[in-house]
């Protein structure tokens, strides 16, 4: 199936997405194969969904990258390929070894060949890039997904592809137009539910104590990482921490109440345990300590907004709300737990419970990785750089790196890249910046694809996007990339204001 000239219009989008998933489903016992984040694993438990619903067989398999290792295994297979999150951007190597009727790519990623000569290639391709919408903020792949198989008309197909939205951080300010109308589709069918309230980790799962200490979106100078000074903090609100009664077992800790006779138990409260008052009391109370403590305005901005909730889920659980769903699937795709993601994706009995030790060494890595950027991240000129080889682990600095950025520490009027190392020696890149930059002629993507040449791979988006350096012993791999980011980059925004 040859893939529609590309038009910019929406709703053509939308229609050549439902015939690609339509080839999708008429495959034979598919390989689903996919990137291991947030929205490569809601996508492609989209995609499982789907063949689940119509009882038929599918194997699901994560890359971390789709190279030529990656595409060797699955034309090795023999097998019909459905290549999700990625595949766009490596479409003619994938031709290389697998005929393209035996291909469906679902993707939202950079093109590898003009749009206008892709019907050639005679691929079955879902992707926002061929209609001349940017992946990078149009549509993600869990929301291209959704298009592909919303006609199926199921909860869980569009629950995912809003934390695919989320995960993607594709949330931000206002929804694109097509990832508006997935929200709004959910709200229509009383799917999703939207409210304006905090955006931070930890609504759900976190007890007030903790859901503050774990703020790095704003950074709150005093309070996040300080557990003391947040019991304090909302002590002094007049709001309380925890709940006691008597003679019940479905609270998070005992103690005697004196008499050696009779428990108490104490449960410890969750943001979404309070009133709505106290919620808003809470808010603003954030809110001015931000203001007092000087962190940047935009920061402080972005601390309230839309959040994305689902009411099929129980109140009281992660995946309940979008953001802490996504950050269950990014801390089991980053700590090598893909499958473990797909079965909390797909409802399985016990994942989430078993993801649940996951997040908490996920969010406790990117704490501490926002505590050694504060001291460490130096400014590049062209860039702000965090060198955290040794100190950031390379499963979150792309997600320090962007938390950084917007953590209100740093006015964020340049782009920031920061290294780490992988488990084979090799230097990871990873690189944030934001729309605004975009705007002034900020592209990432170009920007890694020409200062890695000969010494790497890489690639992304223009808003973020990632590499790896190949491993040398004199670092001169390093100090090259350097150069030639600083060089790009000054190229790229010397129009700017």
């Amino acid at each position: 199936m040859a893939t529609v000239e590309a038009s910019g219009n929406r709703e053509e989008f939308y229609s050549h997405c439902k015939k690609v998933g339509e080839r999708a489903l008429s495959m034979n016992s598919p390989v689903v194969a996919h990137h291991y984040d947030a929205d490569g694993l809601s996508s492609s438990a989209i995609v499982c969904r789907a063949f689940r619903l119509l009882q038929k067989p599918c194997e699901e398999i994560t890359f971390r990258q789709l190279d030529d290792n990656a595409i060797e295994r699955l034309a090795a297979s023999g097998r019909d390929v459905i290549i999700v999150d990625f595949g766009s951007g490596q479409a003619q190597r994938l031709l290389a070894k697998i005929p393209p009727q035996k291909i469906v790519i679902i993707d939202h990623h950079v093109l590898d060949t003009p749009k206008d000569e892709r019907a050639k290639l005679g691929l079955a391709e879902a992707n926002c890039e061929l209609f001349g919408l940017s992946g990078a903020t149009e549509a993600c792949a869990a929301s291209t997904a959704y298009f592909c198989f919303s006609h199926l008309d199921d909860w869980l197909i569009n629950e995912l592809a809003v934390v695919g939205i989320v995960g993607d951080m594709q949330d931000k300010d206002v929804l694109s137009p097509t990832n508006q109308r997935v929200v709004d589709e959910g709200v229509a069918t009383g799917y999703v539910k939207v409210e304006k309230d905090l955006r931070a980790f930890g609504r759900v799962s976190r007890t007030l104590v903790s859901f503050i200490s774990f703020c790095t979106e704003p950074y709150l100078p005093g309070l996040s990482g300080n557990d003391k000074a947040c019991a304090l903090f909302v002590n002094d609100l007049g709001i309380p921490l925890f709940e006691e009664t008597k003679g019940t077992t479905d609270w998070q800790t005992t103690e005697h109440d004196g008499t050696g006779t009779e428990q108490v138990k104490r449960k410890w409260l969750h943001y979404y345990d309070l009133g709505f008052e106290q919620r808003q009391k809470l808010a603003s109370a954030l809110i001015n300590y931000a203001y007092s403590h000087k962190v940047k305005a935009h920061a402080i901005k972005a601390m309230v907004g839309n959040v994305y909730l689902f009411p099929k889920e129980e109140k009281s659980i992660e995946i309940y709300d979008a953001y802490e769903f996504s950050t269950v699937l990014n801390a089991c795709g980053r700590h090598k737990a893909e499958t473990l993601g797909m079965s909390v994706c797909l409802h399985e009995k016990g994942a989430l419970e078993q993801a649940r030790s996951l997040v908490t060494l996920h969010r406790t890595q990117i704490r501490s990785g926002l505590l050694y950027a504060r001291k460490h991240v130096s400014d590049f000129g062209a860039f702000y750089f965090l060198d955290g080889r040794g100190q950031v682990e390379d499963s979150v600095v792309g997600i320090v790196c962007g938390s950084f950025l917007t953590s209100g520490v740093v006015d964020p009027s340049k782009p920031i890249i920061g290294f780490s190392l992988d488990p084979n020696g090799n230097v990871k890149i990873s690189t944030r910046g934001t729309d605004a930059l975009v705007a002034k002629g900020l592209d990432l993507n170009v920007m890694l694809r020409k200062a890695t040449e000969g010494i790497g791979v890489g690639g992304g988006h223009n808003v973020a996007a990632g590499a790896t350096l190949f491993a040398d012993e004199s670092g001169e791999n390093a100090k090259r990339f350097l150069l030639k980011a600083k060089e790009i980059i000054e190229c790229q925004l010397k129009n700017a204001d």
